[in-house]
């Protein structure tokens, strides 16, 4: 390696320890002599410097040649270290610039994507230029820029039209590199009405990575397969019994709509104490909808204990996810069945839900409690 790159590296890495600039290069290289003394005196004034005038001086240490521009010996992952030194660690977008421009016209993927991310945080967004060149990342297989390039897509931007077609386009060459998310997107973009027909092959195609994805353990995945088995979307042939091993998988990991799914075929089932204990599992992850549930078996005493007081506590924090910052007199205007519910109790039973209900309401609005 080249004494000047490892003079950039080890600024970089003594900025990551803590050390200042250049300190850590001063270990690394052996002493100097000749014409390269004069970067060991201006390292030693830099010492006294901030690292602002540290990095200012940087362009005088690298040079090996007073002819020999920097840009000559420094290969492009040491241009994206020193953009991202500039970013990151200065808040620099200038000079981060310079560094991540010279990598992406030499053709680096990665210096094309953090191109068009600096001009995305700029104030006016040049949108034809972002989209230019996280295309070019794109087409080399750059995944933060493929999935970039579909969301750009799927919403549209000021100059740039929504187009599903090409946002399925991105999103599927993210989602073939693992991305969940673009695969999640791709659900969304299949399922609207605008697009079903439109994009052939594409809904099989769908499911066959949903089904990698299964297969790796994606909780999300193993409930879209689960419900094409159950309902026989996208041609695929119904399977009750493996539909269920689904959802039930799915719901083990945490996966709230499986956990809901699945006592909802328990319920049908016959099964309520199955049915209660996913509700409940869901209820405990905030999920409204769930609690709601939770609220009625607790009244009716489906699956459980019949118990008023719990049955008001998850119909009260269903109703609050939806109107959090509310109290309990204004919830009842938005919902005559919380008021009704809570004539059943005594006061002394309402406070005592309220201080159980305290730890849910306070994930909701951490601050409307403080006083």
């Amino acid at each position: 390696m080249k004494r000047g790159v490892v003079i950039v590296v080890g600024a970089i890495l003594a900025a990551e320890v803590g050390q200042a600039p250049f300190a850590l290069a001063e270990e690394v290289l052996p002493p100097i002599t000749g014409k390269a003394e004069k970067s060991a005196d201006e390292t030693a004034k830099i010492k006294k410097s901030d690292k602002k005038e540290a990095v200012s001086a940087r362009f005088d240490m690298q040079k090996l040649k007073e002819t020999e521009p920097v840009f000559d010996f420094i290969d492009r992952s040491d241009w994206i270290a020193l953009g991202r030194m500039y970013e990151e660690r200065f808040h620099d977008k200038r000079q981060a610039f310079k560094y991540y421009y010279e990598a992406a016209q030499a053709g680096d993927a990665e210096g094309q994507f953090r191109l068009a991310a600096l001009y995305e945080s700029f104030r006016n967004k040049d949108n034809d230029r972002i989209v230019s060149w996280l295309k070019k990342a794109a087409a080399q297989g750059h995944l933060e820029a493929q999935f970039a390039l579909g969301k750009i897509y799927h919403f549209g931007r000021k100059g740039v039209l929504p187009d599903l077609r090409e946002a399925v386009f991105w999103y599927k060459k993210a989602a073939e590199q693992g991305d969940k998310e673009a695969l999640r997107n791709m659900d969304l973009i299949l399922a609207s009405e605008p697009v079903k027909g439109k994009v052939t092959g594409d809904d099989k195609w769908d499911l066959q990575w949903h089904k990698k994805f299964a297969q790796s353990g994606d909780a999300e995945s193993m409930y879209e397969l689960a419900k094409a088995l159950e309902t026989g979307a996208h041609g695929v042939k119904v399977d009750y019994a493996e539909a269920k091993r689904l959802y039930e998988e799915s719901a083990k990991k945490g996966y709230i709509e499986a956990q809901c799914r699945l006592a909802q075929i328990f319920l049908k089932e016959g099964k309520e104490k199955e049915a209660f204990y996913w509700y409940e599992q869901a209820s405990l992850m905030d999920y409204a909808l769930a609690q709601k549930k939770l609220a009625e078996f607790y009244r009716d005493g489906t699956g459980c204990d019949k118990d008023l007081e719990k049955s008001y506590l998850w119909l009260y924090l269903s109703v609050t996810s939806m109107f959090p910052y509310e109290e309990e007199g204004e919830l009842f205007a938005s919902s005559p069945e919380l008021e009704a519910a809570a004539s059943s109790l005594s006061k002394e039973q309402r406070e005592k839900v309220m201080r159980q209900a305290e730890p849910f309401i306070q994930k909701m609005r951490p601050y409307a409690l403080e006083k």
